[in-house]
């Protein structure tokens, strides 16, 4: 049941989440490898470190905000990617951003639509960032561009 708002949402009123189907997962390592991760893990770190293009539309994902347990000060995409320019995360379940894109100087573009994103505050180290798609998304916040 969708809720009816009566007005315009001032920005101290509390943003309404959306409900997170059961099926959606955070972002791993193993996922960022796809099927990289069936080879000896020798091979995972250079080839997550080269990694410029990020593909993972469709994967069911409820969050990219995910602290790295070797690095506890990054999250997992900077940490295990240091070098993406180009992030595809179009048609998950994305609710919360924060954070999300901190120690990725390089990205270039940044695929976020069809999520459920209310509040966009993850784009102070962003700087070389030059297309943003945030289509059909609930945001009533964007920040730091």
């Amino acid at each position: 049941m969708e809720q009816e708002f009566a007005g315009p949402m001032s920005m101290f009123d509390e943003i309404p989440l959306p409900n997170v189907p059961s099926e959606a997962k955070p972002v791993t390592v193993n996922l960022l490898l796809g099927k990289v991760a069936q080879k000896a893990q020798r091979h995972h770190q250079p080839y997550l470190r080269e990694k410029t293009h990020l593909q993972m539309a469709d994967k069911n994902l409820s969050t990219v905000c995910v602290p790295d347990s070797n690095e506890p000060n990054k999250n997992i995409l900077a940490s295990q990617c240091p070098n993406l320019m180009y992030i595809y995360l179009e048609n998950n379940f994305l609710t919360e951003m924060t954070g999300a894109f901190r120690g990725l100087a390089n990205l270039v573009q940044i695929n976020l639509h069809n999520n459920q994103i209310a509040v966009m505050d993850c784009f102070e180290e962003c700087t070389q960032l030059r297309k943003l798609y945030l289509e059909h998304n609930r945001i009533c916040r964007l920040e730091g561009l």
